[in-house]
């Protein structure tokens, strides 16, 4: 349902650029569902969707740095 990467850049590098720390994070929800279900949203209640959407996928990308 949802996967988070990160990534911490070597401290030599991040030196380099006046930095002691530098993380690159990205968060993404409902990428995907795999499912025999024929409609929009296995997880709407009564399994049956009546007209409601599916669930939104939504992406966070976050920046962490010390100086």
């Amino acid at each position: 349902k949802s996967i988070t990467l990160g990534y911490t850049f070597k401290p030599e590098l991040v030196h380099k650029i006046g930095l002691t720390n530098l993380r690159l994070t990205l968060n993404a929800t409902n990428l995907f569902t795999i499912t025999g279900y024929d409609g929009y949203d296995p997880e709407v209640g009564g399994g049956v969707d009546y007209g409601n959407y599916p669930q939104s996928r939504t992406f966070m990308l976050g920046l962490n740095l010390n100086f």
